[in-house]
């Protein structure tokens, strides 16, 4: 993780961005409460680190 941070340090806004339809998808596939809980903190982190453009 670290070696790619550093060698792709531009493409992590893109990565923020499939992550988050990426738990979206699995979210509505698999309704658990523990993926629920696991995408929401995915999301608050997504959200932190990657502000909307708006």
């Amino acid at each position: 993780m670290k070696t790619i941070k550093i060698l792709l340090p531009r493409q992590w806004h893109s990565t923020y961005f499939l992550g988050h339809i990426w738990s979206f998808y699995i979210w509505r596939n698999m309704k658990s409460a523990k993926v629920t809980l696991h995408n929401q903190l995915i999301i608050f982190i997504a959200r932190r680190n990657y502000p909307p453009s708006n």
